[in-house]
């Protein structure tokens, strides 16, 4: 995306980075992931997901916010 100039702000949900399995992996992956998309000029964006992942996600995002200044919740109506 950033060699061919595209605008592109991915976005992630953390169970695809293995949030059940390993919490802490999955931080540390979506931080990397997240400082990528800085780095390349772009916006990263959280999903939120099921209810049952509400307040895990919003804890992650608070820690992630300190090394990735450009981020959100994308949640869904």
């Amino acid at each position: 995306v950033q060699q061919r100039g595209l605008a592109c702000e991915p976005s992630i949900k953390l169970t695809q980075l293995g949030l059940d399995v390993d919490p802490e992996a999955a931080y540390r992956s979506a931080l990397a992931i997240g400082r990528r998309a800085v780095e390349a000029g772009s916006y990263f964006w959280v999903d939120m997901e099921q209810s049952s992942y509400v307040d895990t996600t919003l804890d992650m995002l608070g820690g992630l916010r300190q090394g990735v200044p450009c981020i959100g919740v994308a949640r869904q109506a």
